[in-house]
C-alpha cells in the first residue's frame, strides 16, 4: 500500500523539511496576520475601556479632595476663636474632622485601585502584542 510508510527507510531530507516547515507556515502565517488586525482593533478597545475607568477614578478622587477642602475651609471657620466657644460646635468640628479623615481614606483607596488598575492594563497590552501563533524554523522528523 503506497500511503504506509516504512520506518526502517524513511528520512525527511532537506526539501522534505522543507515543505513541511512551508505546509505549517504559510495557513499560519495567514492567521498571524488576522490576528495582527485583530490586536489592531481590540488594542484601542481595551485602552479606552482602561482608560475611562481611571479617568472616572481621577475624576470621583478629585471631587473627593475637592470636598475635602470645603470641609476644612468650614471647619477653620468652627475653630475661630469666637466660634469655638458657642455651644455644640466643637462637636461638629470634630465630626467634620472624622468625615475629613474617611473622605481622605477613599480618596487613598481610589489611587491605590488606579495604579491597579494601570498595572493590569500594562499586562493586557503585553499580552495583546504578544499574540501570535508559533512558526516552524527548524524541523526535525523521526520515527521510533
Amino acid at each position: 500500500v503506497n500511503n504506509i510508510i516504512n520506518a526502517a527507510s524513511f528520512t525527511c531530507d532537506a526539501t522534505c523539511q522543507s515543505n513541511v516547515r512551508s505546509a505549517w507556515n504559510t495557513p499560519i502565517g495567514y492567521a498571524n496576520s488576522w490576528l495582527n488586525e485583530f490586536r489592531n482593533v481590540i488594542k484601542p478597545l481595551v485602552d479606552g475601556a482602561f482608560n475611562a475607568a481611571s479617568g472616572a477614578l481621577t475624576g470621583a478622587g478629585t471631587a473627593l479632595t475637592q470636598f475635602s477642602t470645603v470641609l476644612g475651609s468650614v471647619n477653620g471657620y468652627l475653630n475661630d476663636p469666637i466660634m469655638k466657644n458657642l455651644p455644640g460646635l466643637s462637636t461638629i468640628s470634630s465630626k467634620i474632622t472624622e468625615g475629613r479623615t474617611a473622605i481622605n481614606n477613599a480618596k487613598n483607596s481610589l489611587d491605590g485601585w488606579k495604579t491597579s488598575l494601570q498595572t493590569h492594563q500594562a499586562n493586557a497590552n503585553t499580552a495583546i502584542s504578544e499574540l501570535q501563533f508559533p512558526t516552524l524554523t527548524t524541523f526535525t522528523f523521526a520515527i521510533s
